[in-house]
């Protein structure tokens, strides 16, 4: 005598429509104001930053295993630099390689390295004469908050992305790439990507890459919103290099 149970398929939650074209513009012009304010709203501080760099052989190389495998990465070496920022600069001064004290400078060290993590990216993207092309991407979750993803794209007449190679001497601009992820209710930059586009046949780097998050550090019993991890990767035509770090 029971009735028939009825059984209502659950449906997936409807995607968020993304922002209009006008809503849009106006988010990104909000980024670019908080950016062109960014190093003017930072106090002076000084953070510890523990860089890890690795290498493998380029995979189907003499020593790196089958082409398109992963690469094996061995880490070379840990660099630890205390990091100061003072009127709106920045400077690394390292201090240990490895476990040792070093006296060297920064520029001076072999292998891979990065500069201009606090604030240079992120004003040299939103800065006017750069004439970045930014276009949606899509929705993400970082860190638990919802998040909205800009593609972007920079010509090399308008770029200040650099690759260098010491040993050589050798440096070039190129154009770049990438992704720019923007917090839904503070349009606060949480996460960079850039990728050097565009490089000559001839140079030593085949590719170059770099991200850097974002989050809140407390300074003075304010929480300011800095780097506080990052990853460069960069491939020759032998090896590849991975710089891994945390502020």
């Amino acid at each position: 005598s029971l009735t028939a149970a009825s059984v209502k398929q659950v449906l997936p939650d409807e995607p968020i429509p993304p922002p209009s074209s006008v809503e849009q513009a106006a988010i990104l012009d909000d980024v670019r104001d908080y950016v062109t304010n960014y190093d003017r709203n930072l106090p002076d501080f000084i953070c510890t930053e523990v860089e890890h760099r690795l290498i493998a052989p380029r995979p189907g190389g003499r020593y790196g295993g089958r082409a398109g495998g992963e690469p094996s990465y061995q880490e070379a070496d840990t660099v630890t630099s205390r990091l100061s920022y003072f009127n709106q600069k920045e400077e690394k001064k390292p201090i240990l390689i490895n476990s040792r004290p070093t006296l060297s400078s920064y520029d001076n060290l072999g292998g891979s390295t990065s500069t201009g993590d606090f604030g240079t990216m992120l004003h040299d993207l939103f800065a006017r004469r750069a004439q970045a092309r930014f276009e949606w991407a899509r929705w993400a979750t970082l860190r638990g908050r919802l998040t909205m993803v800009f593609s972007y794209r920079v010509a090399r007449e308008n770029s200040t992305f650099s690759i260098g190679v010491k040993d050589l001497k050798l440096e070039i601009v190129t154009a770049y790439s990438g992704e720019v992820f923007v917090d839904k209710d503070t349009h606060q930059v949480t996460r960079l990507i850039q990728v050097a586009e565009d490089i000559p046949a001839d140079f030593p780097v085949r590719h170059a890459q770099e991200r850097l998050d974002y989050d809140y550090a407390d300074i003075g019993g304010h929480p300011y919103l800095l780097p506080y991890r990052g990853e460069l990767q960069m491939q020759g035509e032998e090896v590849f290099s991975k710089n891994l770090q945390d502020f």
